[in-house]
């Protein structure tokens, strides 16, 4: 009758393996197939560096050899595999030293992980891809997380008069002038909560000399790291918040000298009609 032991190594999806002698004595059929072959073709045929791609056989033979020789206890290692039909996979492996038969030997379990390391490295190339874009914006960048920056690009930092490393683990509300803190504190809360707010708006922010500027901010709340978090970017328009000022002064004084003509001509007009008054 099957031991439950053979009934799970069998079942599993797992690789389980033991190697004597640079030779398996035993694969399960899981390891086995994440390789190609059936496990009457690996069993005393094949050896751990036979399933290996040939540039990782140096590393995981070293670690084998440490096993073997007593030197270490457990190894845990990622390599390349080499399949029966010659493509490559990912393993993760998982291995101990015991005694088999009286004679030393590495037993343990083997997964492939070729989906999680394709995986990892899309996401890898993502992260490269929007940070070389990040970093040639011309516009500042930025993503806070708890209140906190984790990360900005070099405009940001720049308009700010830090560099980009001062800002990280940073509170944002420093970098906003103190009238506008509770504002922008509330507008956090409310897009982590989910509200739906106009995503952009202009503040005044504070540069690290304590000079005062004007900024366009867009924000939308995000995921960052499995926690919710803010994205956005950063315009200076301190230069058009000055012109706009300008023109409201000089329209101001444009009216109140129109006005002042105005009256002026209507007090001439009545000066030499005393009786126009009466035609009101």
């Amino acid at each position: 009758m099957e031991s439950l032991l053979e009934f799970l190594l069998k079942s599993t999806v797992v690789g389980a393996y033991l190697v004597q002698n640079w030779k398996f004595r035993y694969v399960n059929p899981a390891l086995a197939r994440i390789f190609g072959y059936q496990p009457e073709e690996i069993i005393y045929r094949l050896g751990p560096l036979d399933l290996t791609h040939p540039d990782d056989r140096e590393m995981v033979g070293r670690n084998i050899r440490s096993c073997i020789e007593g030197r270490v206890v457990h190894v845990h290692s990622v390599f390349r595999g080499l399949c029966k039909d010659g493509s490559t996979i990912y393993c993760e492996l998982y291995g101990s030293c015991t005694e088999y038969g009286g004679k030393l030997a590495v037993v343990g379990t083997l997964v492939d992980i070729t989906e999680r390391k394709q995986a990892e490295e899309a996401l890898r190339e993502s992260e490269e891809r929007y940070r070389t874009l990040a970093e040639s914006s011309l516009t500042g960048i930025f993503i806070h997380r708890d209140g906190r920056y984790v990360f900005v690009n070099k405009q940001f930092a720049r308009m700010h008069g830090y560099r980009p490393e001062e800002l990280i683990g940073r509170d944002y509300l420093e970098l906003i002038h103190l009238e506008d803190r509770d504002v922008a504190r509330q507008r956090t809360a409310r897009r982590i909560r989910g509200e739906i707010l106009p995503e952009q708006h202009e503040i005044r922010k504070i540069t690290k000399d304590g000079k005062i500027f004007w900024c366009s901010m867009m924000a939308v709340p995000i995921q960052h790291k499995d926690k919710p978090a803010v994205m956005g970017n950063a315009i200076d328009i301190t230069d058009r918040k000055e012109l706009e000022e300008k023109l409201r002064m000089s329209l101001k004084g444009l009216r109140e000298v129109l006005e002042a003509t105005i009256y002026a001509f209507a007090s001439a007009v009545e000066k030499r009609d005393p009786f126009s008054c009466l035609c009101r």
